[in-house]
């Protein structure tokens, strides 16, 4: 079973009662309508309990639930039954699927201990009849709350923040449940904190779960690097003094990496790749068992690009990118310049009258000459003898129908060099140790592979050993891309945009528009159905297509987020359908389809918006993942007073607003920019109910 979270729990030993407890639970979140709603006549619901949190077999004597409300629970507390029973299911599916209760065990009927203290919180015990758990299966519990009465909308219980929805539940001030055939109801991402009386504390500690990254959760790794894994330390049993981590690339056979006394553990990642990782808890001599593995991915992000999208471009970080592949100007002979066309060596070019190739670049010409630029270009159209420093492709001004290797201010200060060669059929220049003009410290050692096969296609290289510590600072003023002619282009970075993180050794690959486009796209459409958002698209024809990617937009211009992907049919001549569902739409959204072949080419297509009807009480949350403010859109069918809350994954609540919301359409924005990155909850509570959403700042 894949565990997705285990929560704060506390193994105690009771102080009054004298027999072993587990307590599940200890957040401070209230108004959750669980485990009975007591400001309503009846009530309905059934937690499920995780195995992994209580991890201890025996027979279970009572239950104990944390009641902090201001009423004895005179009017809502005569009339109690409670079920018992194991199930395999982790969490409530849908607003219907309530466990069946005729799988349960009746282990209570009769009224709700009144507190001693209203108005003061304390735990209320329940002596029920004895109910064997298994510790193999999950519990759920049933709660049917049946007296008319109500008490204080003040009277709620303490309740814990939960990553899926582990409860259920139904109230009502005029229909009395059946839970023999419950109604719709609410899922909740929320337990009722509780203590399992008379079920003996592990021996071992249990097992901890995962905070970074997520798990089957993604992590950029523009080109590698290391990656923090974290998690949350198990609350129960033996508090662990040291965790061993097991860490690879197979699942099932994981290797021990290393041990660490803290909750957070650094390893190495490559870029496009699956991990797989596992925390053993240890205590000791005693180690947790059966402790889950967990997986997350690593991706690189590739801009599309500015300009021509025939135009198509991959780096070394993507699978099925070029690789690097340096030669040595000096050690191979190239032709070192020396003498210039025009300007100098800092701000000038030279032309090379002949090449030894016809290169066939964008426009179709065969070129056999070209201008090689100090400024980290070559031109096609014409030398230039200003800093190079353009940030715009493509652009009318000079140099026309270049290629933007480290287009800057660049200075060959004392060991600046710049060669050329014919190698193998291909065209090479190289900038060596060639300084950023304003930086004594940073300097670029680039090279350009021009194609001699025709199809127009080259290479650029960047070495990180002939190169400045600071090389990511260089290139992070630098433009790298392509104009062909002064109307089209596309860029591959500038001023630090687009592209990956810069890391080294890094190739760039650009391949001509006589390349092969993964797809033939007939038509791509996106409209609204009644609960999800419906893509479509159609293909004429494929040649080699792995992937169609669906990716999602809340503005149609950036931050395009990845929904899912849908496998290609490889290659076809005959017209293929396709659909993707949206299962949670924005209220209006933007599509656009990205179709990738196997060797990581790209094909784009237009962009689709789509509007939904709202329904009334439904939310929508987004950015999500989020990096400061968050949007809230929601309907209601009346003016009415709305209570939105965030909390975090403990159940900690961040913040408690009660805002007014007018009938139809309405919009609330929360700040979370100045949160730690994790997982937060933000519930909203109207008078058809409370909704939460789950949200992940990063």
């Amino acid at each position: 079973m894949k565990n997705f979270t285990k929560l704060l729990f506390l193994v105690l030993f009771c102080c009054t009662s004298g027999f072993a407890q587990i307590q599940v639970g200890n957040g401070s979140v209230e108004t959750e309508n669980l485990p009975i709603e007591p400001y309503y006549g009846y009530s309905y619901t059934q937690t499920i309990y995780l195995q992994s949190d209580i991890n201890s077999a025996g027979t279970i004597t009572g239950i104990q639930y944390f009641y902090s409300g201001v009423s004895d629970l005179g009017n809502s507390d005569d009339d109690i039954q409670i079920w018992m029973g194991h199930t395999a299911t982790s969490s409530f599916a849908t607003t219907s699927s309530w466990e069946a209760v005729s799988g349960m065990t009746l282990v209570y009927s009769g009224s709700l201990p009144a507190p001693t203290s209203p108005g003061t919180d304390e735990w209320l015990m329940i002596d029920i009849t004895d109910f064997v758990y298994n510790n193999t299966d999950n519990l759920v519990i049933a709660i049917d709350a049946n007296e008319g009465g109500y008490d204080s909308s003040s009277d709620d219980f303490h309740c814990t923040a939960v990553p899926t929805a582990q409860s259920i539940r139904y109230y009502s001030d005029s229909t009395n449940p059946d839970p023999a055939s419950p109604p719709t109801g609410g899922i909740e991402n929320y337990i009722a904190n509780i203590i399992l009386d008379g079920l003996a504390p592990p021996t071992t500690p249990n097992c901890a779960s995962p905070s970074s990254p997520a798990d089957a959760g993604s992590v950029g790794v523009s080109c590698g690097g290391d990656i923090t894994l974290e998690w949350n330390a198990p609350g129960s049993g033996p508090t662990p003094d040291s965790y061993d981590v097991y860490f690879g690339t197979t699942s099932g056979s994981l290797a021990f990496d290393g041990n660490t006394a803290s909750t957070s553990y650094t390893v190495t990642a490559a870029a496009n790749s699956t991990y797989y990782w596992q925390i053993i808890p240890k205590a000791g001599t005693e180690a947790a068992s059966g402790c889950a593995e967990w997986s997350f991915s690593t991706t690189t992000t590739v801009d599309e690009g500015t300009g021509d999208q025939n135009y198509l471009f991959l780096n070394s970080y993507v699978p099925g990118g070029p690789v690097y592949s340096w030669i040595d100007p000096v050690a191979n002979g190239h032709t070192e310049i020396t003498s210039w066309t025009s300007g100098s060596d800092d701000d000038g070019y030279f032309t090379v009258a002949d090449m030894g190739i016809t290169f066939n670049y964008y426009d179709g010409i065969g070129e056999t000459s070209c201008h090689i630029g100090t400024n980290g270009y070559v031109s096609f159209g014409s030398g230039y003898t200003s800093t190079g420093g353009s940030t715009t492709i493509p652009s009318t001004s000079d140099p026309d129908n270049m290629i933007a290797v480290c287009m800057m201010d660049l200075d060959d200060r004392a060991d600046g060099q710049i060669f050329y060669a014919t190698v193998g059929g291909n065209f090479v220049v190289t900038w060596l140790h060639y300084h950023d003009y304003s930086d004594d410290n940073e300097w670029i050692s680039a090279q350009l592979v021009l194609d001699g096969d025709l199809d127009g296609g080259f290479t650029i290289h960047f070495n990180e050993a002939e190169s400045s510590a600071t090389i990511p600072d260089i290139l992070a003023d630098a433009v790298i891309g392509a104009e062909f002619g002064t109307t089209e282009g596309i860029i591959y970075r500038t001023n630090g945009d687009l592209g990956p993180i810069f890391c080294s050794p890094l190739a760039v690959r650009f391949e001509n528009g006589g390349a092969a486009l993964p797809v033939e796209l007939v038509s791509f459409n996106a409209k609204a159905m009644e609960d999800e958002n419906m893509v479509t698209w159609s293909t004429a024809s494929e040649e080699n297509t792995e992937w169609h990617v669906i990716e999602r937009s809340v503005d149609g211009r950036s931050d395009w987020t990845e929904l899912g992907r849908v496998p290609a049919a490889g290659t076809s001549t005959e017209i293929i359908s396709y659909e993707f569902m949206d299962e949670k739409p924005l209220a209006v959204g933007y599509y656009r389809l990205r179709s990738v072949d196997f060797d990581a080419y790209v094909d784009m297509s237009a962009v689709v918006r789509v509007e939904r009807e709202r329904v009334s009480g439904e939310v929508n949350v987004y950015p999500n993942p989020t990096k400061g403010m968050t949007n809230v859109d929601f309907e209601l069918a009346q003016s009415e007073t709305v209570i939105v809350t965030l909390t975090d994954i403990t159940g900690k609540v961040i913040s408690y607003e009660t805002i007014s919301a007018e009938r139809g359409a309405n919009n609330h924005q929360v700040e979370m920019a100045n949160l730690s990155d994790g997982i937060y909850f933000i519930s909203m509570e109207t008078s058809l109910g409370k909704t939460t959403e789950r949200i992940v700042k990063n």
